[in-house]
């Protein structure tokens, strides 16, 4: 196969899964306006409006005190998503994990379309029509944001050894 026309299957296939990973986010983000907080979610909103009133730490705080049991990462992205409207929603709480979900689903289309559309097209199906996927989308998933990056690091290896993909 040319180098020009591997390049453009490439290129084709970046642009399927970046309108493929925005149509996952809608999806994933599709009626979650005002929904109750409720179980683990409601822990890292209470840190999210804590830090929203004290400012960012090293570690989540609660009633002013440190909550070493999590990084505060996630709960800086709640963080930096709720600061433009001066409060915390469900919207703004279960967006980072959203976001992180949309990627898994862009990077799975990444991984498997070079070798066969189909095989994609059913893997990205099998992990969307998931019901523990969809559950931790809609939730904030300290799991599915780690998930994102470790799949983030595999498909930047294998694009460089398999698809001699610069830059990597």
């Amino acid at each position: 196969m040319p180098a020009h026309s591997s390049r453009l299957a490439l290129h084709t296939q970046r642009r399927q899964s970046l309108i493929l990973g925005a149509l996952a986010l809608l999806l994933f983000v599709l009626g979650e306006h005002n929904q109750a907080a409720i179980g683990f979610d409601s822990r890292f909103i209470l840190f999210a409006k804590e830090m929203l009133r004290h400012g960012p730490s090293f570690f989540p705080t609660t009633y002013g005190q440190p909550y070493p049991d999590y990084s505060a990462t996630s709960t800086l992205f709640i963080w930096l998503l709720s600061a433009p409207f001066g409060q915390v929603t469900s919207l703004t709480a279960w967006l980072p994990t959203a976001l992180a979900s949309a990627v898994i689903v862009m990077l799975t289309w990444r991984l498997v379309a070079p070798h066969s559309r189909q095989w994609a097209l059913m893997s990205v199906a099998l992990l969307v029509l998931s019901m523990t996927f969809i559950t931790e989308t809609r939730a904030v998933s300290l799991d599915q944001m780690l998930a994102a990056v470790s799949l983030g690091v595999f498909y930047l290896a294998y694009a460089h050894d398999h698809l001699a993909a610069p830059r990597r």
